[in-house]
């Protein structure tokens, strides 16, 4: 520890010795006018009433004495620059006063040994007094004034020499004693003074690194936490240690609700734990809210009768103090801090309101900060998605061909046996193959249109009764068949009265049920009840589907219908549920989920009802005009493809020559004419346009058909311009198949090779 010099140091460098001089002065002045007016009244007893002589005389300077001791006393209390100078009134007036009263006792004293005894005694002790002014001057002014009188009185009453020196060595000796105490007693109280500065010093360097150590766990959470509920939790942990609070909350502002919506918290009682994690506070008419909305930092040391925390949250569970900072984001209220003191009264000084104020903002742009990273983060997902559907539809584009020929092979054959039985059961099975391969073909089409604008299909009459017993058919191998090999049962039935037609596109309604009794059945892995309830809502018909499977959690229901979005894992596409949707609103309709987790999930779909146009039912249907006998040239490079065709066309009476590929139909065109050829656009060598080019080059008056796997992603216009007259998309039906030679044929107006004239 550095040595602290034992001299005088200036107020400045020694506040703490100041202050005990201050404090020395006023407590000896205190002790001066006790003792005076002991005296003094001493004076008034014996001189006043009895006129006791001795007494008598003196009274008058007494009381002077007197006057002038109070007027000391009252001037070091009042004035505190003046305090210290009061004690050269000790030389200057106790001295001359204990003097003069000797002086006037003399002539009656005994002894004028005795006289000088007593007052070199009282001399000596208004020395040491003068001694705890703490001022060397005053200690040697006050000697230097009570030698002086000493011997001035000696030498009166004819006292010897010896005896004077011995009274100013006495003086002397008092002098050095009391000069080597104040020194000792400055030394004191510097190193007291320096324990202390060192003790302050301390306590401001762990106060700073307290503050050091909070504002760090700040940075580090706003540079390192990007999910805005857990960065201020631990925005809440550092704000309690470095504040003081016991309890910490954040709220962040609701705009759709005009709340402040609690969003995280530390240390709250578990008592309290549920009403502070449940309850907004409103942001106008009670609570903080108001003296919020100035965007200032205020507090309170007692909330129970402030009238800004009158909620009715903070009166069930009082407190002493608060503190409430707000988070703002260019000038505007994001959201606060409310830091409780339970039963302490706690107030603030500047340095901590401007330093949880630079808080509050930092926090605040750090809110601001997440809300963009997380518009960024949706719009890099919307964007990652449209990527996904991009590459979806141009994977879609590459194997659309293939799927088409399978489905055209499906439905063609299922068309074809349905037309050479009489069984109903195998009826009812191959209606039900047939509408799932036109519902699959068109689900490809649309999959193919996700990359182009293609314009919708028109809209048509649906009995949505009858889609719904055709989706329940399509399905019953899947809830019935396998779901009794896996030893699970289901109860599928339907309620409600018939119901009017609706606007839609059966085929699309087909899906979008599909995947709905679909999604049930997966969400009742163990068995369950799926119900699906049609009913008239105003104009509108109402198609529920319930199940009582596992139920979904509100986040899960709030994204249920985003693309790519599944809870199945690797079963699941995430398509299901937002291709649903997509069809609902296609079709004019509205769509609503409900859930409860434990319990299951009811969909319900509105579709608007058709007031005007022909029953689904009696729909007029295109009639294809029965034709003579034709000679047909099937080119595909799919054995089954062209077998399915040739198949549909001979069990019309024509005849049928096929061709696997462009060359040898060129071949067997030079050979013979063809009342019509039915070519496939995709084939290895030579395609199906060049096909269609060289039969107009070869025969003009033969018609072309051109049967593509890719959609509608064929132009009819420039189709025209390359030699085909008639555009057929796979799959197709045994119906499109003889509509397209009907075309064919009238095109030109040719007759049939094979038929003879009327």
């Amino acid at each position: 520890m550095p040595t602290v010099p034992a001299v005088e140091a200036p107020r400045a460098l020694h506040p703490e010795l100041a202050d005990e001089r201050v404090r020395s002065v006023r407590k000896i002045n205190l002790v001066r006018l006790c003792g005076v007016s002991a005296f003094f009244l001493l004076f008034l007893v014996l001189g006043g009433l009895m006129r006791m002589p001795a007494w008598t005389g003196n009274l008058e300077l007494f009381a002077v004495y007197w006057v002038i001791t109070c007027g000391v006393f009252w001037a070091s209390r009042r004035f505190e620059r003046l305090a210290p100078f009061t004690g050269v009134t000790i030389a200057l007036v106790d001295m001359p006063v204990v003097f003069l009263l000797q002086w006037a006792t003399f002539p009656t004293s005994p002894s004028a040994s005795g006289v000088a005894g007593f007052t070199v005694g009282f001399y000596v002790l208004l020395v040491i007094l003068a001694g705890l002014f703490l001022e060397r001057w005053y200690i040697l002014f006050t000697a230097a004034v009570a030698a002086a009188l000493e011997v001035l009185l000696q030498h009166l009453a004819d006292v010897s020499l010896g005896a004077m020196i011995s009274t100013l060595i006495l003086l002397a000796l008092t002098t050095v004693a009391c000069t080597y105490s104040r020194g000792r007693l400055v030394e004191l109280v510097a190193r007291v003074e320096a324990v202390a500065q060192h003790e302050t010093a301390r306590r401001s360097a762990e106060e700073r690194l307290r503050e050091t150590t909070g504002l760090l766990g700040i940075a580090q959470t706003l540079s390192g936490v990007t999910e805005v509920q857990e960065a201020l939790r631990r925005i809440c942990r550092e704000l309690s240690r470095l504040m003081g609070a016991e309890t910490v909350a954040a709220y962040l502002v609701d705009p759709e609700r005009a709340s402040l919506r609690p969003t995280a918290a530390y240390h709250v009682p578990k008592e309290m734990l549920h009403d502070l994690s449940t309850t907004p506070v409103p942001l106008a008419g009670v609570g903080f809210g108001d003296a919020l909305q100035s965007g200032h930092l205020f507090w309170s040391d007692s909330v129970p009768e402030s009238s800004d925390f009158d909620f009715w949250l903070f009166r069930r569970y009082p407190h002493q103090s608060s503190l409430v900072v707000p988070l703002l984001v260019d000038h505007r209220v994001a959201g606060a801090f409310y830091l409780v003191w339970w039963t302490r009264r706690r107030t603030f000084d500047r340095a901590a309101m401007t330093l949880v104020e630079a808080i509050g903002q930092q926090v605040g742009k750090f809110i601001e900060n997440a809300r963009l990273y997380e518009e960024l983060e949706k719009n890099q997902q919307r964007q990652a998605h449209a990527e996904r559907l991009r590459a979806l539809g141009e994977m879609a584009a590459g194997v659309a061909h293939d799927f088409n020929n399978m489905l055209a092979i499906i439905l063609g054959r299922a068309e074809l046996l349905s037309a050479t039985t009489d069984s109903p059961d195998t009826r009812r099975a191959l209606r039900s193959i047939t509408t799932a391969a036109q519902d699959g073909a068109r689900t490809v089409k649309r999959i193919q249109e996700f990359t182009r604008r293609k314009p919708p299909r028109p809209l048509e009459r649906v009995d949505l009764g009858v889609v719904v017993r055709d989706v329940l058919e399509m399905t019953r191998a899947r809830w019935e068949d396998q779901a009794h090999a896996r030893g699970i049962g289901y109860e599928v039935r339907v309620e409600g009265a018939p119901v009017p037609p609706v606007i839609g596109d059966a085929a699309d309604l087909r899906e979008a049920l599909t995947n709905l009794v679909f999604n049930a059945l997966d969400a009742m892995a163990a068995g369950g009840h799926l119900t699906v309830r049609l009913a008239e809502d105003g104009e509108r018909v109402r198609c529920e589907v319930t199940d009582t499977g596992a139920g979904m959690t509100p986040d899960v229901r709030e994204r249920v219908f985003e693309p790519f979005f599944s809870t199945k894992l690797e079963k699941g596409s995430g398509l299901g549920l937002s291709v649903v949707y997509g069809i609902i609103k296609r079709l004019g309709g509205d769509i609503l989920v409900e859930s409860t987790p434990g319990i299951g999930t009811t969909f319900t779909l509105w579709l608007p009802i058709a007031f005007d146009g022909p029953d689904p039912a009696t729909r007029d249907r295109h009639a294809v005009t029965p034709v003579q006998a034709a000679r047909v040239l099937v080119v595909d490079d799919e054995a089954a493809v062209r077998e399915v065709i040739g198949d549909i066309l001979m069990s019309d009476g024509h005849s049928v020559v096929y061709c696997p590929d462009g060359a040898s139909a060129l071949r067997a065109l030079e050979a013979d004419p063809f009342d019509a050829v039915f070519t496939d656009l995709g084939m290895p060598g030579l395609s199906g346009w060049d096909v269609a080019r060289a039969v107009k080059r070869r025969r003009p008056g033969t018609p072309v058909s051109l049967i593509t796997g890719w959609g509608d992603s064929v132009d009819a216009t420039d189709a025209a311009h390359r030699g085909v007259d008639v555009l057929l998309s796979k799959p197709f039906s045994s119906a499109d198949i003889r509509e397209g030679l009907e075309r064919c044929l009238a095109s030109n107006g040719q007759r049939p090779s094979g038929a003879t004239s009327p």
